[in-house]
């Protein structure tokens, strides 16, 4: 279920904040798992972002937030 969400959330993410600007795939690690070592991927969901550089991974909790944040869509968070 947390994939599920996770899914819906980065699909709405890049459908209304990157429309056309954005290549997503989404891996499932049972039918794909030499996608999986080769991203080494040792957790789900896990969102991968590669370009631009860095790259950055956003792993367990894929709130709209976070997603933004690791984007570069928004800024982060002033922890203070």
């Amino acid at each position: 279920m947390l994939s599920t969400n996770a899914i819906e959330r980065i699909r709405d993410v890049c459908d209304h904040e990157l429309a056309g600007n954005v290549q997503l795939d989404v891996v499932d690690v049972h039918q794909q798992p030499d996608r999986v070592r080769q991203d080494d991927i040792v957790a789900v969901p896990t969102l991968l972002k590669e370009l631009p550089a860095p790259l950055r991974r956003l792993v367990g909790d894929l709130s709209t937030q976070r997603i933004l944040v690791a984007l570069d869509l928004q800024p982060r968070p002033d922890p203070g």
